[in-house]
This record gives structure tokens, C-alpha cells and sequence, in this order.
């Protein structure tokens, strides 16, 4: 979606089975995922490891039965939750010894801006449930904006030129909790819900590159 054009594009599912976001690849071009598989039978939760590129959109399955742990520093593989030592390769899924440093994503509890200046931590309440996020200068340590939240995990992310701070929030519904992504704007310390996405559950976001032909046009991905 694009925030200050009041739009957006569904982006279709490779199959009909919920996805979670995991994490971006360090070069900012992919995101790891797992999708429950359409092999799982009954109430069984059995997942696939996927990558999605964020230009194109186009999606990939690395790996079967297993969901991805975090990246490798060049962003040519993710490691495997099921195996460790084991990663697959991007994007062809081939299964190879890992050969480097995990890169685990940290977009739930702490996030540094991609400029350096900034932190986006999440602050916690009685018995380690999540209060709201708070926006630390890296320099002096001193808030600069704080934001309250629901109680359950949030996602952190920041904008590739650092001046906004896209997150989920937690609302409680009637029935169940309600969840709506929300942004702040560094430059007049504000924080509103995005509206164009409606009354969408959104679980996580992530920042896609520009799209080929629109520099300097970047969007937040939502993942319902």
C-alpha cells in the first residue's frame, strides 16, 4: 500500500493458506515467510518455509515441513527452524550445509533505524506483556515519541529513509483482539492509524523497495 496515496494493492496468495512474515533479507529485497501446508490434514499445523520477492511480488517455495529461523548476512539463504544446520538457497531452494551467521529477525522487540539515529523498542507492562512502543534517539537515549499498544506481540518497521516507524497494534474487539497497523512520522511526532486499511487484521509489516519506474516511492507491506 501506499499511505499518502490513500492506496492499495492486494497482493494474491500462491495458495489459499495463511502466511506469517518472519523477516526481510538483509538487502532489503526479500521476505521470508511460512505458510501452512495444504498437505496438513485435521487441526495439524504443518508449514512451508517461502520467500517473496518485494518488487515483483513474485513468490518462491524453498522448502517443505520446516519454517525459515533467520538470514544469512548476504541474504542468499535462510536458515531452517527444523535443522539449523541446515539453509536453503534463494531462490531456488536448494538445501545446503549453513555457512554463515544467522541473521534472526528482531522486528518484535527492538529496531534501529536504517540512518542510525534512531531505536523503536517495545515497552512492557506486569508479567512481560507489551505496553506500547517508544522512540529512542541512539545518541542521548531519550525518548522522543512514545505510542501505546494492545497487549499482544508487535511487529517493528522502519521506513528505508527513517522518517516513519510503521507497526501493529492490538485493539480489544468485541470477541477477539482487533489488528491495525499504524504509523508514526518522525518529523511532526505523530502517530495515526492507517485508514485505507479498513478493518484488515494486520499481524505484521514490512517496507518494500521502489517499484521499477517510481524512485523514491516506497510502501509498507501489510500481512494479514
Amino acid at each position: 500500500m501506499w499511505p499518502d496515496e490513500s492506496s492499495f494493492r492486494r497482493v494474491e496468495a500462491s495458495i489459499n493458506q495463511r502466511s506469517f512474515l518472519v523477516g526481510i533479507s538483509p538487502d532489503g529485497r526479500w521476505a521470508a515467510y511460512y505458510q501452512r501446508s495444504p498437505l496438513a490434514i485435521d487441526e495439524r499445523f504443518i508449514v512451508d518455509t517461502w520467500v517473496i520477492d518485494l518488487a515483483t511480488d513474485e513468490r518462491f517455495k524453498l522448502a517443505e515441513q520446516t519454517a525459515p529461523l533467520g538470514w544469512i548476512p548476504d541474504s542468499s539463504a535462510v536458515v531452517l527452524s527444523a535443522r539449523a544446520d541446515m539453509m536453503a538457497r534463494v531462490p531456488t531452494g536448494e538445501i545446503v550445509p549453513t555457512e554463515a551467521p544467522i541473521v534472526t529477525p528482531d522486528a518484535m522487540k527492538a529496531v534501529t533505524s536504517p540512518d542510525g539515529r534512531l531505536r523503536a523498542v517495545i515497552t512492557s507492562g506486569i508479567m512481560g506483556s507489551v505496553t506500547g512502543v517508544v522512540i529512542l534517539d541512539v545518541t542521548t537515549g531519550e525518548p522522543i515519541m512514545t505510542s501505546q499498544t494492545g497487549r499482544g506481540a508487535i511487529t517493528l518497521a522502519w521506513s528505508p529513509d527513517s522518517t516513519r516507524l510503521a507497526f501493529t497494534a492490538s485493539f480489544g474487539g468485541q470477541n477477539e483482539l482487533l489488528w491495525r497497523l499504524r504509523l508514526a512520522d518522525i518529523s511532526d511526532r505523530r502517530v495515526h492509524t492507517v485508514e485505507i486499511t479498513g478493518d484488515m487484521q494486520v499481524h505484521s509489516v514490512a517496507w518494500a523497495p521502489p517499484l521499477p519506474g517510481c524512485a523514491g516511492r516506497t510502501q509498507p507491506r501489510a500481512t494479514p
